[in-house]
């Protein structure tokens, strides 16, 4: 299971089947319950992580404790890198939403990595600049959009991302609170509850047993400036 997982990694974009089971036994699986802290700002880093099952939040608080989620992880993808690149110190907060399993690999390990497979190397940059200019996205539509643009952004994003076509719509496959989504926004829960409820009047999103549906994307969009 491990190894299939490490196959979809883009990190490890290119290696073969043997190289991917020996790269699994460099690291070390971690389960985590659901909302249990996997790490916060400032504190040392030693070790990044691959999300091998469940959902993982990274986020940054301000001096007040608010929140502002930058990306929701999901199977597959990878976090922490940086502590192992840059500075020793983690620059946001990761959280595990759901009960997850994450295959921890530490610092010798991640140096072992990147000494035995020079191509990670390239696969690295090429996924930091793809955050980059996702973080640009964020800024830009926190700048110029309103919450409802926002919260917009953030549903068709997350539509793209864990969606699945159903006849009721596009099922979004995570179990996010209004609490997360307005962490995602950059926005109060109350707003966020009163922009959905505002969504779901004129059509673009419905509810049912806990569960998200997109039903019309084109008024979705047009909630974006």
């Amino acid at each position: 299971m491990v190894t299939s997982i490490l196959s979809k990694v883009a990190l490890f974009s290119g290696m073969n089947k043997k190289q991917l089971k020996r790269l699994s036994k460099l690291g070390v699986i971690k389960k985590f319950k659901a909302r249990e802290s996997v790490f916060s700002e400032q504190e040392t880093g030693d070790a990044f992580y691959v999300i091998i099952k469940g959902l993982v939040k990274i986020f940054k608080r301000s001096s007040v404790g608010e929140h502002k989620t930058l990306v929701i992880l999901k199977e597959g993808d990878f976090f922490g890198e940086m502590a192992e690149l840059d500075k020793p110190y983690r620059s946001a907060s990761a959280q595990v939403i759901v009960e997850s399993e994450l295959l921890v690999f530490y610092k010798k390990a991640f140096e072992k990595i990147i000494s035995n497979y020079p191509r990670i190397t390239v696969n690295l940059m090429q996924t930091m600049s793809a955050r980059l200019r996702e973080a640009d996205e964020q800024i830009k539509n926190l700048v110029f959009q309103n919450t409802a643009g926002r919260l917009a952004v953030a549903l068709l994003d997350l539509s793209t991302k864990y969606g699945n076509k159903t006849a009721k719509g596009i099922e979004i496959n995570v179990k996010l609170s209004h609490r997360d989504i307005a962490d995602l926004v950059g926005s109060s829960r109350e707003l966020v509850t009163k922009v959905m409820n505002q969504f779901k009047h004129i059509g673009c999103i419905r509810i049912e047993h806990g569960k998200m549906y997109i039903i019309n994307k084109r008024r979705l969009k047009d909630c974006i400036y």
